[in-house]
């Protein structure tokens, strides 16, 4: 495979539908499905487009993590093995604790890759890559990420164990491995009557980390009064815009500072806080602990692995 050329077609759907790659990775829901479902109808060999690092676990001790290569090549590696995903390929890792990655850009220092973590009841998403702006060229860097509410976790783990064991897999899984990634998505995570309610729920969801989302943006974006948007909110969920709003970069935040990658202030920054005062009081507020010492219950004692 062309590495070069499959990595330019790529870039074609890491844009906004305005073509604007920016501001692609900020609406990072729509570009994430837009990437996932031009991943599962690629006519390359099956072989080429998604690789297993190999898992002696029992199925019940998985926890399934995704890198879907877009720039550069990721190494991956545990105790017992290694895989090199190049531009276009998905990687699973079926013991997500327990490996490394090794970022190597390609030739024009560009590296990029789309992570998915697979958890009880949600998806989470981070686009990564090296830092192309100010700073240390080739910093490892964040650029967005989300908490997807998510309803196939059985079926996606499923699917991921029996295409493990049907090597090569077929082509068509690559496609239905795509959507049950996209369908099992539940943008609608609280119930609402109206479509004006729906529409600004889907708003959140995709955009939930842009340091704008307040009630007067969202009324902007909906055309409404600000005021009535609110009151309507509160009365088909049954709490206020902000909450919801809080809760949603809450859950990005937890999944973030679990990876130990990135420092409290980063990821204040990045779930759209400039005051990381305030953000560390409301981190407080919903888990009980500092942001600096969180680790959810399940993880606590699992190792963890940092890029060399």
């Amino acid at each position: 495979m062309d590495t070069s050329k499959y990595s330019d077609k790529i870039i074609k759907y890491l844009t906004s539908e305005q073509g604007d790659p920016v501001q692609g990775i900020r609406e990072l829901t729509p570009y994430v499905f837009r990437v996932l479902n031009w991943w599962g109808g690629q006519q390359a060999p099956s072989s080429s487009r998604l690789g297993f690092l190999e898992s002696i676990l029992p199925e019940s001790s998985r926890r399934i993590k995704l890198f879907l290569q877009l720039r550069g090549q990721n190494h991956l590696r545990n105790q017992k093995d290694k895989r090199i995903l190049m531009p276009g390929t998905l990687g699973v890792v079926l013991n997500g604790d327990s490996h490394e990655e090794r970022w190597v850009p390609d030739d024009e220092n560009r590296y990029l890759q789309i992570f998915i973590g697979l958890f009880p009841g949600r998806l989470s998403v981070n686009i990564a890559g090296l830092n192309p702006g100010p700073g240390p060229a080739g910093t490892p860097k964040i650029f967005a990420g989300v908490s997807l509410p998510f309803i196939e976790g059985n079926l996606l783990e499923q699917l991921l164990c029996y295409m493990h064991r049907q090597r090569p897999p077929a082509a068509h899984l690559m496609a239905s491995l795509a959507d049950i990634l996209c369908r099992g998505v539940k943008l609608q995570s609280v119930s609402a009557r109206s479509r004006l309610i729906r529409h600004a729920v889907s708003a959140v969801v995709e955009n939930p980390c842009n340091p704008a989302l307040s009630v007067q943006w969202l009324a902007d974006q909906l055309g409404c009064h600000p005021d009535y948007l609110s009151r309507r909110f509160s009365l088909e969920t049954g709490r206020p815009l902000m909450q919801y709003v809080r809760e949603l970069r809450m859950e990005i935040a937890a999944d973030l500072l679990a990876g130990k990658r990135l420092p409290v202030s980063e990821v204040a920054t990045l779930c759209g806080y400039r005051d990381h005062s305030y953000f560390s009081s409301i981190f407080r507020q919903q888990y009980g602990r500092s942001p600096s010492t969180y680790l959810p219950p399940d993880r606590r004692d699992a190792p963890v692995t940092v890029p060399g």
